[in-house]
């Protein structure tokens, strides 16, 4: 409801597998402790036929448009259509 802030929290990508442009890994929510916040939410999706888009889907519901902005940045637009809806847009950095 409204807008919300997770400045302060860590959100880590992990591919663990891969045949060709489909995928399939988890998302990993800490905070700055490395303190696990959530659950992990598994996840797949694909890379599109441009090598720069991909689209993935969460278990349990919300689906993600990602766009490649950099060699070390991604784009994640996640949108949730469950009650209540959601919708963020996060940037994520290979360390």
């Amino acid at each position: 409801m409204g807008f919300t802030d997770f400045s302060g929290y860590i959100i880590t990508m992990s591919i663990t597998e891969q045949q060709d442009r489909v995928f399939s890994g988890e998302f990993i929510f800490t905070n700055e402790s490395g303190f696990r916040v959530w659950e992990n939410a598994p996840c797949a999706g694909v890379i599109g036929r441009d090598g720069r888009t991909l689209t993935m889907i969460e278990d349990g519901g919300g689906y993600s448009t990602v766009s490649i902005v950099a060699p070390d940045e991604i784009e994640i637009i996640y949108a949730d259509g469950n009650d209540p809806f959601q919708i963020a847009v996060n940037a994520l950095k290979r360390v």
